[in-house]
């Protein structure tokens, strides 16, 4: 099951050896992994306790929250519980995030040693584990996990080995990956279980509606225009457009919208020469990720770096156009595929695929033209039925839920 398909472009002599190489070194990875699960697990298709290892931070989460759905819905009477790096308690923990429906408990293993988590899992005595493995775990890793878990569970599968690092030019230029939701996803329709890529199932509450109502009324956020959520910011300076360039955008964009600058305390400060535009409302560091997300289903559009709520926005249905930057390889972290999405990546850049966490220059990101963006937001918002002469209503006075 290989997570890319290859574009129909011309091929040079050499690239075509070194898509032979990645082929090779995908399956011969994948099939050790399935070698092993093969010999040491054992198939078991009533569990009556599962556990779920999901790692990483808010975007990881939700791309992963339409599989861990389709699992409670193939065992709904299973107890699930779900292992992660990201269940701290807070407004970005996943017990404020996942609709508590879909699982018993949430383990975090952050600053547990492995044997003191190893006894805990032990002791919960699982039937069966599925990893949701994230898209550039390296082969030692997913081995790893798959030893390390057979000694809490008789049954698991899921560790799928994605990415091959090397020769990523030719991977950029000739291979088509699958966004991430899709991938995770797909491990599960391989072991029979189908997944609706459009259920995320996320925690919404009356009280964060009514959170959310106060505060645009406090900020008076007006009835009679359209909403536009900007997110400013990323948890990468690489992903970052620069905030010079929203400010064109907002500015060509003109008065017909109401422009939400959405994002983290940190990005308050960086979001501060927008705040001085028309009708531009800095919530930044004020809302929890689910207030983000009702908050996205109130606007025409969401412009956003390449960050956690981002995923969000699409997970709601909102149009989104999404700036990423060419540090990894294209398509894996994009929304899903949808007239209503639209991705900017700059292409050809000599750095491009650098797989950093440090970028002192993000000259992909600075390549994005502001222009090109206001464009394709105006086009959206004209396909979605939206333009800055219409209003809610003549008086404000429709349901605040539209």
């Amino acid at each position: 099951m290989y997570p890319f398909t290859t574009q129909h472009r011309k091929v040079t002599p050499v690239e075509f050896l070194q898509l032979l190489v990645i082929r090779f070194l995908f399956h011969a990875g994948s099939a050790t992994l399935a070698c092993c699960r093969h010999v040491l697990y054992k198939i078991n298709r009533h569990p009556g306790k599962i556990l779920v290892f999901r790692t990483g931070m808010l975007g990881d989460i939700i791309c992963a929250a339409p599989s861990i759905a389709a699992i409670k819905r193939a065992y709904p009477h299973a107890v699930l519980d779900i292992l992660t790096s990201s269940g701290k308690p807070g407004i970005a923990g996943l017990d404020k995030l996942l609709d508590p429906a879909l699982y018993h408990a949430i383990i975090d293993y952050s600053g547990i040693g492995r044997l003191q988590l190893l006894n805990l899992l032990k002791a919960n005595q699982y039937d069966l584990v599925i990893q949701l493995p994230q898209t550039d775990a390296p082969f030692t890793r997913l081995l790893r996990d798959l030893l390390f878990f057979r000694n809490v569970a008789a049954a698991g599968w899921g560790w799928q080995f994605s990415t091959v690092r090397l020769f990523k030019r030719t991977q950029e230029k000739l291979l088509v990956f699958p966004n991430e939701t899709d991938r995770l996803a797909a491990i599960l329709e391989h072991h029979g279980i189908p997944v609706d890529r459009s259920v995320f199932d996320l925690n919404f509450m009356e009280e964060d509606t009514e959170t959310l109502q106060r505060l645009f009324s406090r900020e008076g956020v007006a009835a009679e225009r359209k909403n536009i959520a900007v997110v400013v910011g990323a948890k990468r300076p690489q992903n970052r457009w620069p905030i010079a360039n929203f400010r064109k955008v907002i500015e060509s964009l003109g008065s017909g919208y109401n422009f939400i600058l959405v994002g983290g305390p940190d990005d308050r400060e960086m979001a501060a020469t927008l705040r001085e535009l028309p009708q531009v409302h800095d919530f930044c560091g004020r809302l929890t990720p689910v207030q983000n997300a009702i908050l996205f289903g109130k606007c025409a559009l969401v412009l956003s770096n390449d960050t956690g709520p981002m995923h969000l926005a699409y997970s709601v249905g909102t149009p989104l156009v999404a700036l990423f930057s060419s540090r990894d390889f294209p398509g894996k972290w994009y929304p899903p595929a949808s007239e209503f999405n639209h991705v900017f990546r700059t292409e050809n850049v000599h750095c491009s695929l650098c797989l950093s966490d440090h970028c002192s220059n993000n000259i992909c990101m600075q390549a994005i033209q502001p222009a090109a963006v206001a464009t394709k937001v105006m086009e959206l918002l004209c396909k979605s039925g939206y333009s800055p002469a219409q209003t809610i209503s003549a008086t404000g006075t429709t349901s605040w839920l539209n």
